[in-house]
């Protein structure tokens, strides 16, 4: 046998056996992995069906009551995902609006400014207390309505206080002594004499009179560009 002959038989061996050996290894590593993930499907699945089961999404969306379950449990959720307008629309507001946020404010910082505040929106009638009004309420009503922020923080009722006070001395929003009716319907009808009438609605209801007449017959004196004659 010449050496061109048992070079050509090598190359023959190594091309028939390279392939199998490759098919075994990889059948071998195949193997291998599906034993090291079957832990992960409880039914042991072969895991190309596994993966392909996870990685396909559900066609069937989860039921109304499990959605909003999960949404309540993270509200910050809710605000792109309410649902439709009705009685589960409130709920779910409601629900929001009264869950406390994460971030806690700090306590406010003592201050003697307001705490002297403090103690005199929490006397006894302190709206109408013109000296509580003097000693600082009027000073944080000006602030409040001039949209300016408050230095120190105050609990809402006694914001509503300040408003209060500064309503009451205003003397438009909420004049001093005025009492609030029952109802519309209770105010009384205002009467009014011509003289205390505006002056347009006064000429109004003067044109209303025959005064060509009255100023002939009468000897009254017709007003300014009204009637027919003119003295």
């Amino acid at each position: 046998m010449s050496i061109v002959q048992i070079y050509f038989l090598s190359l023959l061996f190594v091309f028939f056996m390279i392939p199998d050996n490759s098919v075994a290894n990889n059948t071998l590593v195949s193997d291998d992995i599906h034993q090291d993930f079957a832990h992960i499907s409880q039914s042991h699945k072969p895991i190309d069906k596994l993966l392909l089961h996870n990685a396909t999404p559900s066609s069937t969306p989860p039921p109304p009551s499990t959605r909003l379950r999960t949404e309540l449990q993270c509200p910050h959720l809710l605000a792109t995902n309410l649902p439709p307008p009705g009685p589960t629309h409130y709920a779910v507001r409601r629900f929001w609006w009264l869950t406390p946020t994460k971030k806690t404010r700090p306590p406010p910082r003592a201050s003697s400014s307001r705490a002297r505040l403090e103690q005199l929106l929490n006397r006894p009638n302190a709206v109408y207390s013109d000296d509580a009004w003097n000693g600082g309420v009027e000073e944080v009503w000006k602030g409040l309505v001039g949209n300016k922020k408050l230095k120190h923080s105050l609990p809402m009722n006694l914001v509503i206080k300040v408003l209060h006070a500064g309503w009451l001395r205003d003397g438009e929003t909420w004049p001093m002594g005025a009492v609030v009716p029952d109802s519309d319907e209770d105010l009384p009808v205002p009467t009014c004499e011509p003289e205390c009438l505006s002056y347009q609605a006064a000429m109004n209801q003067l044109q209303a009179y025959p005064l060509t007449e009255h100023c002939q017959g009468g000897g009254g004196v017709c007003p300014s560009g009204l009637g027919t004659n003119q003295r």
